[in-house]
């Protein structure tokens, strides 16, 4: 074998969180003012905002505070 020839892959751990680097938690859904939110109003997507996907959990089932807009991020000062 040819040195530089093998290809390197993430192992089987790696794998498994890809789908969370750089990412962040965005409105899939509008969500009017006192709205619950559920796991169908939001998605994790790129670019990365200042919540994380690891507080997707922990979104679940809170209100907002005021009325969160399509595309938008998720924003703690908008969620009680």
């Amino acid at each position: 074998m040819l040195p530089g020839t093998e290809t390197i892959k993430p192992a089987l751990k790696e794998r498994k969180f890809t789908k969370f680097f750089r990412k962040g938690i965005y409105v899939n859904k509008e969500l009017s003012k006192n709205q619950i939110i559920e796991k169908k109003n939001i998605i994790i997507r790129r670019p990365e905002n200042k919540v994380k996907p690891k507080m997707y959990s922990k979104l679940i089932g809170r209100m907002t505070k005021k009325k969160m807009n399509l595309n938008d991020p998720i924003d703690l000062k908008k969620i009680y």
